[in-house]
């Protein structure tokens, strides 16, 4: 198998992408929010790391980003960045509770290949670990390469705002979703 392609199925394998996020698609991701007043920014997915990066040159001095990413190579990479704002977390966003303590987050940024979540169990059990850890007045940023879960997403967010990441490979959507609604309760 030629390398490049030996690559980009390694990269399928673990991240559900050919490629990792571009530093463009990253800089869509963090964009709508409002950084200086974060005190708690959470990533679910982080992968490679490149969105991680980006929100950590944002983050002020007394801000802290967990990450949750379950894939064990990926959480030592991230570790290695060395931020002390930082805690890499080798767990599913389903099972956040356990490491927030109640904790709510201003924004919280997610790799997850959410289309890939097919039964409602699955998806439905994702979102409302991004509820139940999102201040009432966050934003939750979601990006994919298809436009195929944003009606699920409009039944649980009265405010989405779709842009579109061209500088990626594939090209991304990103969601960025304000105002939870009843249905994750």
């Amino acid at each position: 198998m030629p390398p490049l392609l030996e690559k980009a199925g390694k990269w399928v394998k673990e991240y559900g992408a050919i490629a990792p996020s571009s530093h463009f698609l990253a800089r869509e991701m963090v964009r709508p929010i409002s950084w200086r007043q974060v005190r708690l920014a959470v990533e679910f997915g982080a992968g490679s790391g490149v969105i991680t990066r980006e929100a950590l040159q944002r983050l002020s001095p007394e801000g802290r980003l967990v990450v949750f990413e379950i894939n064990p190579q990926a959480c030592e990479r991230l570790r290695r960045l060395g931020d002390p704002r930082l805690t890499v977390v080798n767990d599913r966003a389903e099972h956040a509770a356990q490491h927030l303590k109640g904790k709510m987050a201003d924004c919280i940024i997610s790799g997850v290949p959410i289309a890939n979540l097919f039964s409602d169990k699955e998806f439905y059990g994702f979102m409302r670990a991004v509820h139940r850890h999102l201040k009432p007045d966050g934003v939750f940023v979601q990006f994919q390469y298809f436009l195929v879960s944003y009606w699920r997403l409009r039944r649980l967010f009265s405010d989405i705002e779709v842009r579109f990441s061209f500088l990626n490979i594939p090209p991304a959507f990103v969601y960025v979703c304000r105002e939870a609604g009843a249905l994750l309760h």
